[in-house]
């Protein structure tokens, strides 16, 4: 980083651990602000910026510091590699400043009374406020001292906290140093509602540092800024009231346009997942895949979505999004009714009835004016029939729905007779043509067309009447058992030319009533996954269609993009004649995608142990085969020390070995097959991992283990069978969070308990002081705390801001959680480092029998 010398006036570069102390200045941009070119070329004293960095500098120095980090001068903006890392690290850099200030250039000197520290409205309605780079640069520094149009302190962060946490809805803990992880998104989200950038990227860029985020900038993205920290934060984090915002903007996605959208959401916290273990939401061309209880309300596949989230003060009731079931499949949906969140009580829910759904829900659709020029336009009707033979259900459209980039579907008011339906393209070229669907006894059939008789009801004036039957042009019909599989191509169905498949139609025809059930439209380059025909047949088990390709399109053909193989997909979604027949023809084991996912970590993680099993075993047998073949030439020193790193050089027959290493090995992201399985608590893929050998105490990035996970997620079974395999039950996260901090933050007694049983250290603390006892209080998990304190837990455990768990659940409003650890010996005048009591914590939240059991208790004593 760069730092100007606060007497010299000059910048100096430091890097790495030589960083010398430093103040950091907060502030809004005005005119003519000082760039580091003005610095390093003198033209700085001739701006109106120049007094600001001039006074920055003397104020810095009078509290004895020699440097200053300045925004407007300490990078070089004319290189966007190196604005892209200071917006990268800007969150650290304040975090680090032993000093900040906060110039508030519209504050006038003497609006606050230094003596009572009294803010006028000159303070309250501060333009400082409003702007999105000072929400980190007010929460990251520890101290901030403000100055007004003078340059004179008026006050600091510690004593103004309350006026600030009124103007910012900032909790007072989270504004004095509390870790940002205990907010949820959705409250972190709700800081920046209200506030602006000049640019619309920096509205996400800004949150960076709130969420732990590092991402490039790409101005000119837009609001697709906004959807990417989205997508960033759901990798790190499980937390789902990511999802839990209103908006009047109804595009149908699952993710927010800007923070603006959590305006009202600063109450929402998470839970965890009740009755049973939910997978974590991922994230894929499809949309945002989750595993969330649906309550089909009956209406066209509309319904609701239970979040693991809820409002504070309102543990047993959990948030829901509506939802339409876009294809009546149940499994792809567009979030509905956005301006608002229902609320539903859990005890009315019965699990076996709404069990835990596999469900895609579209991410994010941009708002933009439509181009009818250049786009491929697609009618569908199925219509046509005798009504009284046929039993037709049609997924319900708007008269012009937007489906993908790409793709139009549009009703038509007329079917030639005879007809099932009709499928009208109009490709990009402007060549149109037609499929014709027919129906004979039991059976459906296809034929394509160039012929444009009977489109005058497309209201589209750029459609071209061409004739002519494009052969290129291709529509296969291949039957497999009572389901017709129609392909439509723009070029030919194996995706030899440019552009991917355009759309896979399913057409089932019921054998029972008379007619055709349309079940699934995908659009294969951006409205599902996989982004091949032969990917989405492999994932799904259609033997007829993958069969067909294979030969042509090859058994290691990569998706597009992600370098996923057949393999890959049919590991995931558990084909096993696939996987079989894949094996069968010599599929790469090893082969990794874009996040360094082999298709064992596939299979692990979606629990498919016969695949799992398959896997392995072929490994066995191509080691057995390599051991008969006898020595081999040995690789080159690097190629061993890349592929395996710890294998001897002289190693003559590594093959097999870096086979199974490769297959074991970590993901992009530090995730082993076996951390995948323990997080999903598929306890049969577990067991097999561990005799196959997986390294049971393998760590991710942030230091989590197998044993993190499966306790985080309450997956009992996993846990007991990673400690019996030598998993080490006090092994620390880098932040040093144990197996036993997670289960108890989510309350999973019986991980606790055993946990507890096998030696985990009751009094654990991270780098911030907390304690399983700590993250039980905080989320009220009674009988989690009531057994943590009879293991020893010190009912008095202080943070490194001196909250202890009394704090914490007195914050939350858990009033058994509180008369427990009150019982049990806490200091009720216990103060943290500004000051704050419990009761405190509970006034300022309103949890009032919580307040009253805390004052009756200091009275008392």
């Amino acid at each position: 980083m760069r730092l100007l010398h606060t007497k010299e006036f000059e910048l100096y570069e430091f890097g790495g651990r030589k960083v010398p102390g430093y103040a950091i200045l907060s502030h809004t941009w005005g005119n003519e602000e000082v760039s580091l070119q003005d610095i390093k070329t003198n033209r700085a004293v001739n701006l109106q910026g120049y007094e600001k960095v001039s006074k920055a500098c003397l104020v810095a120095a009078a509290d004895g510091f020699d440097y200053v980090w300045i925004d407007t001068c300490c990078i070089d903006k004319t290189s966007s590699a190196e604005l892209s890392e200071a917006l990268n690290s800007m969150y650290r850099w304040y975090q680090e400043a032993e000093e900040c200030y906060a110039y508030l250039a519209d504050v006038p000197h003497n609006s606050v009374n230094r003596v009572t520290g009294v803010t006028g409205p000159e303070f309250q309605k501060s333009r400082w406020f409003t702007r999105g780079w000072t929400l980190q640069e007010l929460i990251a520094p520890l101290s901030v001292i403000f100055l007004d149009d003078e340059w004179q302190e008026f006050g600091t962060k510690s004593n103004l906290q309350r006026d600030i946490s009124e103007i910012t809805g900032i909790p007072g803990s989270f504004l004095l140093g509390d870790d940002l992880r205990h907010a949820s998104v959705a409250q972190r989200m709700s800081w920046a509602s209200k506030r602006e950038t000049t640019r619309t990227e920096d509205l996400a860029y800004c949150l960076m540092g709130l969420f732990g985020i590092y991402m490039p900038m790409l101005y000119g993205e837009g609001e697709r800024a906004f959807i990417r920290l989205q997508e960033e934060i759901m990798r790190v984090s499980d937390d789902h009231s990511l999802f839990a915002w209103r908006s009047t903007e109804d595009h149908g996605g699952i993710l927010a346009n800007s923070p603006a959208a959590f305006a009202n959401s600063g109450n929402i916290i998470p839970v965890s997942p009740a009755y049973a273990a939910s997978s974590p939401p991922t994230l894929s061309s499809r949309g945002i895949h989750l595993s969330l209880r649906f309550i089909n309300d009956g209406q066209q596949g509309r319904g609701l979505a239970i979040l693991h989230c809820t409002e504070i003060r309102k543990e047993r009731m959990r948030l829901a999004l509506h939802l339409r079931d876009v294809f009546l499949t149940n499994e792809d949906f567009v979030r509905e009714q956005s301006t608002t969140l229902k609320l539903i009580d859990m005890e009315d829910i019965n699990p076996s009835q709404h069990p835990l759904t596999s469900l895609y829900v579209r991410q994010w659709h941009p708002t933009r004016n439509r181009n009818w020029e250049g786009m491929e336009k697609c009618v569908l009707k199925l219509a046509g029939i005798d009504a009284q033979e046929a039993a037709s259900r049609i997924t319900k459209f708007d008269s012009n729905c937007d489906l993908s980039d790409g793709l139009i579907v549009m009703n038509m008011k007329a079917v030639p007779d005879g007809l099932l339906g009709r499928l009208v393209v109009l490709c990009r070229d402007g060549n149109l043509f037609q499929i014709l669907l027919s129906k004979y006894g039991k059976s459906l059939s296809a034929d394509i067309s160039a012929s444009t008789t009977d489109l005058q009801h497309i209201q589209d004036p750029n459609v071209l009447e061409k004739e002519g039957n494009d052969q290129d042009r291709i529509v296969k019909v291949l039957s497999d058992g009572q389901h017709v599989h129609i392909a439509i191509k723009k070029r030919v169905l194996l995706l030899r030319g440019e552009r991917c498949l355009t759309g896979v139609v399913e057409i089932s025809y019921s054998s029972t009533l008379k007619g055709v059930w349309l079940e699934h439209i995908a659009i294969l380059e951006k409205g599902i996954r996989e982004k091949t025909l032969l990917s989405y047949a492999a994932k799904r088990g259609l033997k007829t269609i993958f069969e067909h390709l294979l030969d042509r399109e090859g058994i290691e053909s990569e998706s597009k993009g992600d370098f996923r193989t057949p393999l890959s997909w049919a590991a995931e979604g558990g084909q096993e004649e696939v996987v079989k027949h894949l094996l069968e023809r010599g599929a790469t084991l090893e082969s990794k995608d874009k996040d360094g996912r082999a298709p064992l970590s596939w299979a692990a993680g979606s629990g498919h142990e016969a695949i799992v099993r398959l896997l392995l075993a072929k490994v066995a047998a191509l080691e057995e085969i390599e051991k008969n073949i006898g020595d081999r030439k040995p690789l080159p020193r690097a190629g061993w020390q890349r592929l395996l790193p710890g294998t001897k050089v002289e190693s003559k027959r590594n093959d097999g070995r870096v086979r199974r290493y490769w297959l074991m090995s970590e993901d992009r992201y530090g995730r082993t097959p076996l951390y995948r399985a323990s997080m999903n608590g598929h306890i049969e893929v577990v067991k097999l991992l561990l005799e196959k050998g997986a390294n049971v105490n393998a760590a991710i990035e942030d230091g989590s283990t197998p044993l993190h996970r499966a306790s985080m997620n309450g997956h009992l079974e996993s846990v007991k069978l990673l400690l019996e395999k030598g998993a080490n039950v006090n092994t620390a996260t880098k932040d040093g969070s144990t197996p036993l901090h997670r289960a108890s933050y989510n309350g999973h007694l019986e991980s606790v308990q055993l946990l507890l049983e096998k030696g985990a250290n009751v009094n654990a603390a991270t780098e911030d002081g907390l304690t399983p006892l700590h993250q039980a209080s905080y989320n009220g998990h009674l009988e989690s705390v009531k057994l943590l304190l009879e293991k020893g837990a010190d009912v008095n455990a202080a943070t490194r801001y001196r909250s202890t768990p009394l704090h914490r659940a007195s914050y939350n409003g858990h009033l058994e959680t509180v008369q427990l650890l009150l019982e049990k010996g806490a200091n009720v005048n216990a103060a943290i480092r500004d000051g704050l009591t419990p009761l405190d914590y509970a006034s300022k939240n309103g949890h009032f029998e919580v307040i009253k059991l805390l004052a009756a208790t200091q009275e008392g004593g």
